[in-house]
């Protein structure tokens, strides 16, 4: 989406967008856009030594200092009624000097530094399937938003694809019971979030 493109130009300098990001020509159909597209992970060449085609397949990393750094801010940042703003502010701080060449520190207080917390986990986090659980928990629901280019998507303008929303209410926010689940646990039996 372009929103996420567009987060990154606050800070031309961020070497996350430098590495991660890829301007290039994309042909859906008949059409070319030249849009960015995700490089980040670029795989493990030890996963690829048989030549199974598979080359973006890489470790999972169980724990990312940056991800510590951004559940401190966050934690701080709720907490901004005892003068934790300061903390919260020192873990971003050094999470943006470590990622944009030339950083100097800012100072954030209540609800703009709690934004600027979730702007920085969009940033930190693309792509790691965080998304889902920071909109649960912030009670966000789920709003896309303009694409890059609409006319190399699907149903362009189309409120069930690229303009699709989900309030915080909606039943897909709850996942089902696995059936496998279900069948296993007979004090379950008749029993599955509602909707499914």
């Amino acid at each position: 989406e372009k929103w996420v493109i567009d987060t990154y130009s606050e800070y031309p300098d961020d070497i996350r967008f430098q590495s991660w990001f890829k301007q290039t020509d994309v042909t859906y159909g008949a059409v070319t856009g030249n849009v960015y597209v995700c490089f980040k992970f670029k795989g493990n060449s030890e996963f690829d030594k048989a030549g199974t085609g598979y080359p973006e397949i890489s470790r999972v990393k169980a724990f990312r200092i940056a991800e510590q750094y951004l559940i401190a801010a966050e934690a701080y940042a709720r907490r901004a009624q005892s003068g934790d703003d300061a903390k919260a502010c020192t873990h971003l701080n050094t999470l943006r000097g470590k990622r944009i060449a030339g950083y100097t520190d800012e100072t954030y207080t209540g609800e703009t530094l709690l934004e600027e917390v979730k702007k920085e986990r969009v940033r930190e986090l693309f792509g790691e399937g965080f998304r889902y659980t920071d909109l649960k928990r912030w009670g966000k629901g789920f709003t896309r938003s303009a694409a890059q280019d609409p006319n190399i998507i699907t149903q362009a303008g189309s409120a069930n694809y690229e303009l699709l929303s989900l309030p915080p209410t909606d039943y897909r926010w709850l996942w089902p019971i696995p059936q496998a689940e279900i069948d296993a646990n007979p004090q379950i039996k008749d029993q599955q979030n509602p909707q499914y």
